[in-house]
C-alpha cells in the first residue's frame, strides 16, 4: 500500500507547524489540560488461513472524524508476517493556535498480527490535544512532529482545538451573613395596697401588672459573581497531498490516489484522481469510501469554508461551505479539472491543497 497523503495545520496569522508535516515548530507554550481519552478495539477474522504478507501490503487504514470522536480503522487483510507493535497516544497542547511543546497525557498499545480489524477511538474532550496511531517511542515531551515514532499512516493524527478545560460558569463561594437580635424587656408595676378604715366599712386594693415583650430579627443575604470564558479565535487550516501518474494516467477509484482528508476537528473531504497526461483529461471526483458516508463526500468544518487547487496551476474550486454538489455529494461527481485542452500541466506527482478559512 502506498501511503502518501501529508497533512498540514497552517495559519496565516501564527506559524506554527504540525506534526504531520514534520516541520520545524515556531511558536512555543505550555502544554495544558486535557480530558480527551482513547480506546483500542479489535476484532480477528474468522479466516486466518491466507499466507502471511508484509504491512506495507496488508495494512489499510481510514479514518472518520465527528464533532466528540476521531476513529482510526485499521484493515488487516492477511496475518502479517512480523506483527506490528502499535499505539493510540494523546498529546496535551498548549491551545490557542499553540501546538508544541507537547506534553504525553496517555498510551493505549495494541498490536497488529492476525488478520481483522482494529479501530483507535479518540473521545474528543476539553483542551487541545494531538491524536496519533503510532509505532515506536513516545516520549513525556516533544518539540515537533519528530519527537516520536512514525505513524501508522499519514491520516492517522489530528490536531484538536478544544475547549479549554474550565468550567465556563465560576461561582464565587457564597457569602452569608446572618444577623440575629432579641431583646426582652419585663415590666412590673409595683403592688399598690390601700388600706382605709371607716366605721362601717373597711376595703383593701391589690393591683399588680406585668408585662413581657420579645424581639427577633434575621437578616440573610447572598452574592453571587458569574465570569464567561470566552473561546478563542479560528485559525485557518491547510492540508495537501500527491498524486502520481502510472504510464501518464491516475489511478482513479479503485487505486492509490483515492484520498480521505480530515477537515478540522469534525470535517473531511473524499476524492480521488482520474484521467490521463494526454489531451489535458485530468479531473478530480468526490468518492464514496466503503463503509463511509453515502452521497455525503464532503462536510466543511463548523464555522470554516473550504477550496481546493493544484499546485503550479490556476486549476482551483470555489469555496465550499455546505455541500459541492447542487443535490448531493455523491461519489463520481467531478468538482476540479485541468483547464488545459491538449498539453497537461499537472505535474506527476501532482500536489493537490485544501485551504480552509473562517466564514
Amino acid at each position: 500500500m502506498t501511503k502518501r497523503t501529508i497533512i498540514t495545520v497552517a495559519t496565516a496569522i501564527s506559524s506554527f507547524a504540525v506534526a504531520l508535516a514534520g516541520c520545524s515548530p515556531t511558536n512555543s507554550g505550555t502544554a495544558s489540560p486535557t480530558s480527551s481519552d482513547v480506546t483500542v478495539a479489535q476484532a480477528p477474522a474468522a479466516d486466518q488461513s491466507a499466507p502471511c504478507q508484509s504491512s506495507s501490503n496488508a495494512v489499510h487504514t481510514t479514518v472518520l472524524s465527528t464533532a466528540t470522536e476521531f476513529v482510526v480503522t485499521i484493515n488487516v487483510t492477511a496475518p502479517l508476517c512480523s506483527p506490528v507493535l502499535g499505539k493510540g497516544v494523546i498529546y496535551a497542547m498548549p491551545g490557542n493556535g499553540v501546538a508544541w511543546p507537547q506534553e504525553l497525557v496517555k498510551v493505549e498499545p495494541f498490536t497488529l498480527s492476525a488478520a481483522g480489524t482494529t479501530t483507535v477511538t479518540f473521545t474528543k474532550g476539553c483542551g487541545a490535544a494531538q491524536f496519533d496511531v503510532l509505532t515506536g517511542s513516545t516520549p513525556q515531551t516533544i518539540a515537533n512532529g519528530l519527537g516520536h515514532g512514525s505513524l501508522i499512516d499519514p491520516a492517522a493524527a489530528q490536531q484538536y482545538w478544544g475547549a479549554p478545560c474550565v468550567d465556563p460558569t465560576t461561582t464565587d463561594p457564597t457569602t452569608s451573613t446572618t444577623s440575629t437580635s432579641t431583646s426582652t424587656s419585663t415590666t412590673t408595676e409595683p403592688t399598690t395596697s390601700t388600706t382605709s378604715t371607716s366605721t362601717s366599712t373597711t376595703t383593701t386594693s391589690t393591683t399588680t401588672s406585668t408585662t413581657t415583650s420579645t424581639t427577633t430579627s434575621t437578616t440573610t443575604s447572598t452574592t453571587t459573581s458569574t465570569t464567561t470564558t470566552t473561546a478563542p479565535p479560528l485559525l485557518p487550516l491547510e492540508y495537501t497531498g500527491t498524486a502520481d501518474k502510472t504510464a501518464g494516467c491516475y489511478s482513479g477509484a479503485v487505486g492509490d490516489d483515492t484520498f480521505h482528508q480530515v477537515l478540522g476537528t469534525d470535517g473531511y473531504w473524499d476524492f480521488y484522481f482520474q484521467g490521463c497526461s494526454a489531451f489535458a483529461t485530468e479531473t478530480v471526483a468526490l468518492d464514496d469510501p466503503p463503509g463511509g458516508p453515502f452521497a455525503n463526500a464532503f462536510e466543511s468544518p463548523t464555522g470554516y469554508k473550504c477550496k481546493m487547487s493544484i499546485d503550479g496551476t490556476s486549476d482551483s474550486t470555489g469555496y465550499y461551505t455546505d455541500q459541492i454538489g447542487s443535490v448531493a455529494d455523491t461519489g463520481g461527481l467531478i468538482f476540479l479539472s485541468s483547464a488545459n485542452t491538449f498539453t497537461s500541466n499537472w505535474n506527476s506527482p501532482t500536489t493537490w491543497r485544501i485551504n480552509c478559512i473562517p466564514v
